[in-house]
């Protein structure tokens, strides 16, 4: 059988848990102009950005319907990600 080339493929089973998110983490508004830090939540798969950017800090461009767009410098480069409020934190 062929591997699985996923995105949790190997990354170990540590990212993998169960369990349901708390509502407050869910209704979390973001401001234009923010700094918020990339936190990969592997509880909700939702709006969840690539494992590259896992850690890094960003700044609020705006909302897409429920999710968060957040500017991020990517070695030289500035990139946009569309991600889901579970998966920021506030600095």
């Amino acid at each position: 059988m062929r591997r699985s080339h996923g995105k949790y493929s190997g990354k170990g089973r540590n990212l993998k848990s169960k369990g349901r998110l708390p509502i407050t983490i869910h209704i979390r508004e973001y401001r234009a102009g923010e700094k918020v830090r990339i936190d990969i939540n592997p509880r909700f798969s939702k709006g969840m950005p690539y494992l590259r950017f896992n850690k890094k800090v960003g700044e609020v461009v705006g909302m897409q319907g429920n999710s968060v767009i957040v500017a991020v410098k990517d070695i030289n480069k500035p990139k946009t990600l569309i991600v889901y409020g579970a998966h920021l934190e506030k600095i």
